[in-house]
């Protein structure tokens, strides 16, 4: 076990035994959805129920809504410190992780590869989360790494575990197959995009590990004019023409047709991204989500997902360079290699991604703005300072990551390459708020009324007894 500022990582070597297979059997899932349609899905009904009720005696339950926000707040704070400050108790969770990881590494914790399909399994939507983290505690990753830091497990000999996955849920990697299971409209082709003079930084495939992350920060230092340019170019108008300034390896993303596809693919080298199966997504998804204790979050309204699972087919140099996403990523490598720069990023619980890597400054305008609103300072590509510390790994088949919302990464095929990747885009405290409140406001009285108004100034003064009327309700 390796615990770096941004990642934990656990390597397994070749004697080590076998890990878990991370193939979710159709028994399994089936019993996972009963159970949580007749368990868990009426223990969130009834939790609901009395929230409303709390809500309407008084907003009691808000105040303590409200002190659990705060202590996730507390929870980043801690991790600033213990990232800057300190030491020590960076080395006693360390070697936490250390100790616990190598403890049910040597006993199992009854999770050998028969046991992670076992239909005898007592909880399977817990049992494939731990298939999918070990050998590290589903506990000790809830309580040290989710949401805090990026996760990777890796190993020269751990293709066995996606064996079964890839034969009952991938067709095999048939790219046929998978395309036409899809239930993505259309395909995203990625091809490399020309990049601005003196931003061309990216490594050629198969650098050395070690100069990759010293090659892509210097790229980035020595076009450090272009770099504070491209920056101001987000601000505003006032840049010299319609001169179009690019961050190093942009790609261009086109939505094309399944056959389409398999031509880029194939004689133009384009990498291809698009959803994977409804059915794996409908296994999948919810046995995370329920692992990680998301509940109702997990779901919209309609009852879908708040989540689905991305499929990567990609060729070997392909370069998706520095950005960032706003959900949590759960990745698992299928076939070839990939190699990962992490880095974090100031901004906490996105609600936007930023990427950059798109050419066309159009949608990065947009998320820098909305990322502005909480740091002011924040650039469109991760400035020199934050990739002083970046930290690197190189999954191969069998290779797990998770990496939180927000974190910067930069990804390179260093060979031909199949992954899938589990997105969870779950509700926030603020949604369950704001939904509460506003049942709260609607009915009688000016804030249930519909607006209407014929001057400014008769607009702002309704305002405002609207503002007052909430504030005498939720007294």
């Amino acid at each position: 076990v390796v615990e770096g500022r941004h990642l934990v990582l656990v390597r397994v070597n070749a004697e080590a035994p076998a890990l878990p297979s991370l193939h979710l059997c159709d028994e399994q899932c089936e019993h996972a959805m009963e159970g949580e349609g007749e368990g868990e899905g009426d223990a969130d009904s009834n939790a609901m129920e009395e929230e409303e009720q709390e809500m309407d005696a008084g907003g009691a339950q808000i105040e303590e809504v409200g002190d659990e926000g705060e202590d996730g707040e507390s929870a980043d704070e801690d991790e600033d410190d213990h990232n800057d400050n300190d030491q020590k108790e960076g080395e006693e969770d360390e070697e936490e992780v250390e100790v616990e990881a190598e403890q049910h590494a040597e006993e199992g914790e009854g999770m050998d590869a028969d046991a992670s399909t076992s239909l005898a399994a007592p909880d399977p939507n817990g049992q494939y989360f731990a298939s999918l983290l070990h050998p590290l505690p589903p506990d000790l990753f809830r309580r040290l790494i989710y949401r805090r830091r990026a996760f990777a497990v890796v190993g020269p000999s751990i293709a066995d575990r996606v064996r079964d996955l890839i034969a009952h849920d991938l067709f095999g990697l048939d790219l046929t197959e998978m395309l036409e299971a899809s239930p993505s409209e259309s395909i995203f082709a990625w091809v490399a995009s020309k990049t601005a003079a003196g931003l061309s930084s990216a490594p050629s495939p198969g650098s050395a590990p070690h100069e990759t992350a010293k090659k892509a920060r210097g790229g980035r230092v020595a076009g450090a004019t272009a770099h504070r340019e491209l920056n101001e170019r987000v601000e505003g108008p006032g840049r010299e023409g319609e001169r179009r300034l690019q961050p190093s390896r942009q790609v261009d993303s086109c939505e094309v047709s399944e056959a389409a596809a398999h031509v880029l693919h194939a004689d133009a080298g384009a990498s291809l991204y698009f959803r994977a199966s409804q059915e794996l997504t409908d296994k999948l998804v919810p046995a995370v989500s329920s692992a990680l204790g998301l509940h109702w979050a997990a779901r919209y309204p309609s009852g879908d997902h708040r989540g689905e699972i991305e499929t990567f087919v990609a060729r070997r140099g392909h370069v998706t360079d520095f950005h960032s996403d706003y959900m949590e990523n759960f990745t698992i490598q299928l076939s070839g290699k990939k190699r990962w720069l992490l880095s974090s990023s100031a901004i906490k619980n996105p609600v936007r991604g930023c990427t950059p890597h798109y050419r066309g400054v159009g949608a990065a305008e947009q998320q820098v703005k909305v990322h502005r609103l909480k740091v002011p300072t924040f650039t469109i590509v991760p400035p020199p300072e934050e990739l002083d510390d970046v930290e690197e790994v190189e999954l191969c088949a069998g290779s797990v990551m998770y990496f939180p919302a927000g974190m910067w990464h930069r990804v390179e095929c260093t060979e031909d390459s199949v992954s899938i990747n589990i997105s969870l885009m779950p509700s926030a405290w603020a949604d369950l708020l704001c939904d509460a409140l506003r049942q709260k406001l609607l009915g009688d009285g000016l804030c249930g009324s519909t607006v209407c108004f014929e001057s400014l100034a008769e607009g702002r003064a309704l305002a405002a007894t609207a503002l007052q009327e909430a504030a005498s309700r939720l007294s």
